[in-house]
């Protein structure tokens, strides 16, 4: 095998490279790729090797600041409507910003930049910036209000109030990054650590079936070693993706 092509096995860009990459770590041979030798039988079959990888993976897209990326979307409301659908990899709604029809001659927008003389030739950035934080605050006070909820699992955004018209809104969202069209997601630091340690905890369970049993010339396994190590590790990562791989939980006041 050329060196070029072991260089790049140590990069996993995909599920299976990843996989591949920490069965070679845990001593053991590629799944899926070419084989390249093994030090030692690693006792964990694909399906489990495949299932923890899909949890590792779910909690680096729900908590990691790499594993998702805020995105603006449209809904556009009916009057009475409550419920409405989000696509599958929305994972959360942070805020709206209300869409309305500035040029509308009833509209309170424009209503106030006609009182205080707002025309196309005599205002400036200043008087632009004063206004539009005055209209923002007289929403606040007598706008109407779009209070709701959203929920992940169903991925459906619910109001909690009839609106009494049709109204659009844009909606400030979490979405997912999927590592099918971002290969790099592979090659993560974090995950590629987390994924190793659950495999090494699989491992250990697996190696349970062992406990108390000597093996040939008098060797035995130290199950609840390799337990305590991965529950370690796994425990440390879970800090360091809360303390250094997380935004930082946002406030509003108003």
């Amino acid at each position: 095998m050329a060196l070029q092509d072991q260089i790049n096995m140590s990069k996993p860009n995909s599920m299976t490279s990843l996989i591949d990459y920490t069965y070679r770590r845990l001593s053991g041979d590629n799944m899926f790729q070419r084989p390249v030798g093994g030090v030692q039988e690693v006792d964990i079959t694909i399906q489990q090797a495949i299932d923890r990888l899909q949890e590792a993976v779910l909690l680096f897209n729900q908590s990691h600041f790499s594993g998702y990326k805020e995105v603006g979307a449209i809904l556009s409301g009916k009057a009475n409507q409550t419920v409405y659908v989000l696509p599958n990899d929305i994972i959360a709604v942070n805020q709206y910003i209300k869409i309305d029809d500035k040029s509308s001659l009833f509209s309170l927008d424009f209503q106030v930049r006609q009182s205080i003389g707002m025309r196309l030739t005599n205002f400036d950035l200043v008087t632009v910036e004063l206004v539009y934080e005055y209209l923002k605050m007289l929403d606040m006070m007598i706008g109407e209000k779009y209070d709701y909820t959203f929920n992940n699992l169903t991925h459906e955004l619910s109001m909690l109030t009839y609106p009494s018209k049709d109204f659009t809104l844009g909606l400030i969202c979490y979405q997912l990054i999927d590592p099918q069209l971002h290969p790099d997601v592979w090659n993560d630091v974090w995950l590629k650590d987390y994924y190793f340690w659950i495999m090494y905890q699989q491992w250990a369970i697996n190696l349970l079936k062992f406990t108390n049993v000597t093996l040939p010339g008098g060797a035995s396994i130290n199950v609840d070693g390799m337990l305590n190590l991965a529950n370690e590790n796994i425990q440390r990562l879970r800090d360091d993706l809360e303390h250094k791989y997380q935004y930082e939980p946002l406030f509003f006041i108003g």
